[in-house]
C-alpha cells in the first residue's frame, strides 16, 4: 500500500493511499462468539461457539471474533454462513486456528446447504490458520471438489 505525504500547519504527516476501512463498531447485529462459549485461548475446541454463532446469524449479522486463539475442527463439517454475513476480527490477535491432526478438509467456510445464493460476505480483520504444520495427515493439492 502506498504511503502519500501530506503537511499540515507545518506537521508532515503520512496517510494510506488504499481505501479507508472504518474501525468496526458492534451494533445489535453484531454475535460475539464468546456469548456462544468461545474461549479463545489456544487450548479449548471452540468449533461449537463459531457453529452456533453462526446458526444464530442471519443476512446483516456481524460475527466478531474478539482477540484471542480459537482452535475449530472442519474435519466433520465445514462452519456455515448464511447470505450477506460480515465476520470481523480485532486485527492480527484474532486467529481461527485449525485443530491439530484434522486431516483431510474440503472446506472451512462454506454458504448453507441448498442456498442458491453464495453472496456477500465480509471477512475482515482476523487470521485463519490452516495448521498444516501440526497435521501430517493433511494433503496440501488443491480442492477435490472445485471446478477445474
Amino acid at each position: 500500500m502506498a504511503m502519500l505525504a501530506t503537511a499540515l500547519f507545518g506537521v508532515l504527516m503520512l496517510r494510506s493511499a488504499g481505501p479507508y476501512v472504518p474501525a468496526f463498531v458492534p451494533n445489535a447485529q453484531t454475535i460475539n462468539i464468546r456469548d456462544y462459549g468461545a474461549i479463545g485461548d489456544g487450548r479449548h475446541d471452540d468449533s461449537d461457539a463459531l457453529r452456533n454463532a453462526l446458526a444464530a446469524s442471519h443476512d446483516g449479522s456481524t460475527i466478531y471474533i474478539p482477540a484471542g486463539t480459537y482452535i475449530v475442527d472442519p474435519g466433520s463439517h465445514p462452519f456455515l454462513l448464511e447470505k450477506g454475513i460480515s465476520m470481523i476480527g480485532a486485527g492480527a490477535g484474532s486467529v481461527l486456528l485449525v485443530k491439530n491432526n484434522v486431516g483431510d478438509y474440503e472446506f472451512l467456510l462454506t454458504r448453507r446447504p441448498r442456498s442458491p445464493i453464495v453472496d456477500s460476505f465480509i471477512f475482515r480483520d482476523f487470521t485463519i490458520d490452516q495448521n498444516i504444520t501440526n497435521d501430517p495427515t493433511a494433503h496440501t493439492q488443491p480442492c477435490k471438489t472445485c471446478a477445474s
